[in-house]
């Protein structure tokens, strides 16, 4: 055969054997016994194909008499090719040992269900005394025969204290194979000779006696016995053991005791060297005679100290309730519907909770104060004021001088109790006479009301509950709990505050559902409705209560009633909590806008309506309407009050107005199935915000969802809609709706902005600004991010809440507040057309300093492709530094829990989702299994159980729309690009 058809056929033998070589050296460590096996094989046949060829093509090297001088250089190429087969085959064989080892031992150790903490090698500086701790760790790379010696040098280099004498030692030998073995035993010459390191042991011994015959010994004898224990084990490690050398090692320990303990040890010894048992003096002995001193030392401590210590663990009660009488009760909360313990079998989850009170009954002395409004110059001061009968002038406080600019007359120090607020004004007996009036009113629990020319105030003795003791017992049995709960709570700054509860059906009667035992509350007094509050009986006025304060709104938008109390149910002391945090509000209902908004712009024709006083029509069961007290002062003689109906201004009051809707619904007649089913996903706490398709419908729904809700005695009224018609009380203009604005004339929705351009420019002033602009769609979230971004850098500053920002940040947060009045521009149309062909278009995007995602609807239609922005939402990137793929795969985390959410909401059939991001990075994690990091895996598993991965493709930086949430947007430019930077009709899906 002709040589060159030879070569060319060993040319492609060559190359075959390469590429399979280098496939095996890569995966060496890799590689299960099935495919060791398996390569080996081919490596084999590979190797005796290319052998055949070359001895052919050797032997017609030979036989030519013109070839013969390329005959050497032939054969030393195809020996480079047999040292290769000999080399790659050694790893194989070596790899399937490795896998028969491990495998063995896979066999005999049960598999760990836990992950152990990283094993970082200990580095060695070079100091003998480090060598074996150093040693013990290394010695298993340097007898692991899998690894390359040169990759051992390597890992000896890191091993070593950069710029130690080891490191130097180490570093002056080439990091190649051959030098591998030398440098380890100059390291071992250097530092790690025997006879070294016990030199470094026994002077180690010397010191001790040297700083104990100088009486320089610090410390208690446990850490003594600690030091000589493990120098005599370092010794006994260099074969140093204590039976050959325990003649030498004795004495020196011997003169490192203290003379208390080396008196105790030779009177022990005397007494056994007179016992005709074994006499002799060894080591043992002796380390065994401290060891029991060291205990006996321990139990002595544990004997003077225990009792103390135990009371650490007890909660104590103040001096001054030692004397005082106490009561436990035992409180279950239940619920007595039928309805709920028959539906409490559907669920999983079971919860008992009991609540274990202890308190103890303290006298409580109240002393004359006012709370009084003091102003000069224009000036206004409120300062908290004592009437003191038994001074004789009166006194105010320095600060309210510096504040209001006063001239003192003279300048006296005055000494009262510290209390939890100050007194800044004492009025003294020169002045109580001209501000006392002759009405007062002596209650039976001891204290009298007193009214004064400035307000009412008490005086006297009474009995009250004084810092009581709340254990709470709960017990929680989940049945279906899933491995993928765990990692749901990591995303703390990631997903929305939610809370997963179900609503309950409830009675027209409420129970307020209490979550600890109530101490002592401020009073509150004023306001007086006969309709919906009763007064309070005399003979149960000293009963426990709780007082709500109140003041009058006035508020010109609601057209039924101008003026309307308001009670604060969060009014608290700094010690004492208030009603509302003694109270269960039930799930954050504000997450229901959103959706009730997509679905409200389904519909061509909007429909908006409120319940006329709600709240007032559900009552309070007796047992718990003297936590809804308040005062109503009279000038003949002050009223004691208590509520009747569920109060406005209550946290858990919402909660309550929905769950009795829903109730209602869910009982009302099969004949009202399809208003009723419409309303259920309509009403957020007293407003109802829905739609129809055309007139008819609208007259049609009014009417039943009327009959409907007036079985309840709820009045559904002020209907308001973009399309006049028979029941319609408003069709023009521009209305509230669940915080965003409607303007009925051109069927638009635009965000209320209430805002002002005062105050200081400060953490407090700023993140109220920011707050106060509500969006629940996300439709000014480009505009809204630079604040929040400033924010997070005045919180990298830890500045306090109203110290000034510095003037750059200032600067910028200004030109922003003056800015605003351009977003008054933005609005977005009502009515988005939905048909067979819509389709939902997930956009996110991401940059160091945030990220955010957007969602559109298309639709195709005969005019043409119709685009609407339906929600949006940004977020500041975590203060903790991430890299921008990280922060693009949670720009996809946060995007597929919005565009699940709007998809759930809007609830149509066949509604196709196509999801958009710019990063080639965050696409590959999302369409790829691979072994990533807990962070994008637990990620990536997120966003592919809600968007799944074939859903996902990737779309231009520059004709991504979530450039603007993730980029921010100046205000000016906004109302501008809204409309023309949205997805591109062009774009095919």
């Amino acid at each position: 055969m002709d040589i060159d058809i030879l070569k060319a056929k060993r040319k492609s033998l060559r190359a075959a054997f390469s590429m399979c070589c280098n496939g095996i050296s890569n995966r060496t460590e890799t590689l299960s016994k099935n495919e060791v096996n398996v390569l080996y094989k081919q490596l084999q046949d590979k190797f005796s194909r290319l052998e055949t060829i070359q001895e052919e093509i050797s032997d017609l090297l030979l036989t030519s008499h013109d070839l013969k001088d390329t005959y050497q250089e032939d054969f030393s190429k195809a020996e480079e090719y047999r040292d290769k087969f000999c080399q790659i085959f050694s790893r194989l064989e070596a790899s399937q040992e490795q896998e028969i080892l491990v495998s063995e031992e896979n066999n005999s150790v049960q598999k760990r269900k836990f992950k152990l903490p990283k094993l970082e090698l200990r580095k060695f500086s070079g100091e003998p005394k480090d060598y074996f701790a150093f040693w013990s760790q290394f010695e298993k790379i340097h007898m692991d025969a899998t690894i390359a010696e040169e990759d051992k040098f390597q890992y000896l280099l890191q091993c070593l204290v950069p710029d130690s004498k080891a490191a130097r030692l180490v570093s002056s030998f080439p990091p190649t194979k051959n030098k591998y073995l030398k440098a380890i035993t100059q390291l071992k010459e250097r530092f790690g000779r025997d006879e070294l390191l016990v030199q470094i042991y026994v002077r180690d011994l010397l010191s001790i006696v040297k700083k104990n015959a100088a009486g320089r010994i610090k410390g208690d004898l446990s850490e003594l016995y600690d030091l000589l224990e493990g120098k005599l084990m370092a010794l006994e490690s260099l074969g140093r053991t204590k039976e050959k050398f325990a003649e030498f090692l004795e004495p020196l320990v011997e003169s490192c005791l203290p003379e208390n303990v080396l008196r105790a040890w030779e009177r022990g010894r005397s007494v056994e060297d007179s016992s005709p048992q074994d006499s002799a003096r060894s080591l043992d002995k002796l380390l065994c005679f401290l060891r029991n001193e060291v205990q006996s030392e321990e139990m002595i401590k544990l004997a003077r100290t225990g009792l103390g210590a135990s009371r650490v663990s007890h909660p104590r009660s103040h001096p001054d309730e030692v004397d005082c009488s106490t009561a436990a009760a035992l409180v279950n909360f239940q619920d007595n519907s039928d309805k709920e313990s028959a539906k409490s079998n559907d669920e999983n989850t079971v919860v008992s909770s009991s609540v274990l009170s202890n308190q103890s009954v303290n006298e409580t002395v109240y002393l004359q104060t006012l709370v009084l409004r003091i102003e000069h110059n224009g000036k206004e001061l409120k300062v908290r004021t004592i009437l003191d009968s038994g001074s004789q002038k009166s006194y105010i406080s320095e600060r309210v001088i510096n504040v209001l600019q006063l001239r003192p007359k003279s300048k006296q120090t005055v000494v009262h109790e510290a209390k939890e607020h100050d007194i800044e004004l004492l009025l003294g007996a020169d002045v109580i006479g001209n501000i006392l009036t002759d009405n007062s009113l002596k209650l039976s629990s001891g204290v009298t009301v007193v009214q004064t020319k400035l307000g009412y105030t008490v005086i006297g003795k009474t009995n009250t509950i004084h810092n009581s003791l709340c254990s709470n017992v709960v017990s929680l049995h989940c049945a279906n709990f899933t491995v993928t709960d765990l990692w749901n709570l990591d995303a703390i700054g990631i997903t929305d505050p939610t809370e997963d509860a179900k609503r309950k059906h409830a009675h027209f009667d409420f129970l307020n559902q209490f979550k600890e035992n109530l101490s002592v509350f401020p009073d509150g007094r004023q306001w007086e409705d006969l309709q919906i509050i009763e007064e309070v009986p005399k003979t149960e006025v000293d009963n426990f209560g709780y007082y709500l304060p109140h003041r009058p709104v006035m508020k010109q938008a609601i057209q039924t009633m101008k003026i309307r109390p308001v009670f604060d149910a969060s009014a608290r002391n700094k010690s004492q909590p208030s009603l509302n945090d003694c109270l269960n509000r039930g799930p954050n209902l504000i997450e229901l806008i959103p959706d009730i908004i997509d679905r409200f712009r389904l519909y061509p024709i909007g429909l908006s309506s409120d319940i006329e006083k709600a709240f007032l029509q559900l009552s309070i069961i007796p047992e718990h309407r003297d936590y809804l007290r308040f005062f109503l002062p009279n000038v003949e003689e002050s009223k004691i009050y208590r509520h009747c109906r569920v109060v406005f201004g209550i946290c858990s009051s919402p909660f309550q107005l929905s769950a009795c809707i829903d109730h209602l619904l869910e009982n009302s007649p099969a004949r009202f199935d399809d208003v009723t089913q419409k309303l259920k996903h309509s009403f957020y706490v007293d407003n109802c915000v829905t739609g129809v398709t055309d007139i008819k419908e609208q007259e049609s729904f009014i009417n039943k969802a009327i009959e409907v809700m007036a079985r309840g005695c709820f009045n559904l009224r002020g209907w308001e809609s973009n399309v006049p018609g028979r029941y319609i009380f408003r069709s023009s203009g521009v209305t509230s709706l669940l915080g965003l604005l409607w303007d009925l004339d051109q069927d638009t929705l635009k965000c209320n902005l209430n805002y002002s351009g005062e105050g200081e420019i400060s953490k407090r002033n700023v993140l109220a600004m920011v707050h106060k602009i509500f969006d629940p769609l996300g439709i000014l979230s480009p505009t809204t991010l630079l604040p929040k971004v400033l924010l997070q850098e005045a919180w990298k500053l830890k500045l306090k809440w109203d110290d000034p920002l510095p003037e750059n940040v200032q600067k910028i947060f200004r030109k922003w507040r003056d800015e605003i009045v351009y977003l008054e521009k933005v609005n977005i149309p009502r009515y988005v057309e939905i048909n067979e062909n819509a389709e939902l278009h997930l956009f996110v995007d991401a940059c160091k300093s945030s990220y955010g995602a957007c969602v559109y609807i298309r639709t195709v239609t005969l005019l043409g492709v119709k685009i609407r922005l339906i929600r949006a939402k940004s977020r500041v990137a975590p203060l903790k530094t991430m890299i921008i793929p990280r922060l693009e795969l949670m720009a996809c985390c946060i995007g597929a829990r919005l565009v699940h959410s709007v998809y759930a909401a809007l609830d149509v059939p066949d509604l196709k989702i196509i999801a958009w991001s710019d990063s080639m990075v965050a696409l590959w994690w999302l369409k790829n299994h691979g072994d990533w990091s807990v962070f994008v895996t637990n990620r990536v598993n997120e966003i592919n159980s809600l968007v799944p991965s074939q859903f996902w493709r990737h779309v231009p930086g520059e004709l991504n729309p979530a450039n603007l949430l993730s980029r921010g947007i100046s205000l000016v430019y906004f109302p501008t690009l809204f409309g023309g930077r949205v997805l591109p009709g062009s774009l095919n899906p």
